[in-house]
């Protein structure tokens, strides 16, 4: 529970380098622009749902690679 709490709340997203937009493009890259069935505003809030929830995943996953060098070191 600790560890999890270090993660969510002891580490700033200001010590983690910023996420780059071209990461987010080439994501977009590889996802269609259209698809069949689905309206472009529905199309359009889940790809900036996807975005959200990478960016998300990528600020928690090096708070946790800082927490885990942290706690390696003797």
């Amino acid at each position: 529970m600790r560890y999890r709490e270090y993660i969510d709340k002891e580490i700033p997203n200001e010590y983690i380098a910023p996420y780059s937009n071209l990461w987010a493009n080439d994501i977009l890259d590889l996802i269609p622009s259209k698809l069949p069935n689905v309206d472009k505003i529905i199309m359009d809030s889940m790809l900036n749902d996807m975005l959200l929830e990478i960016q998300h995943d990528y600020f928690e996953s090096m708070r946790k690679a800082i927490l885990d060098y942290v706690l390696k070191d003797e």
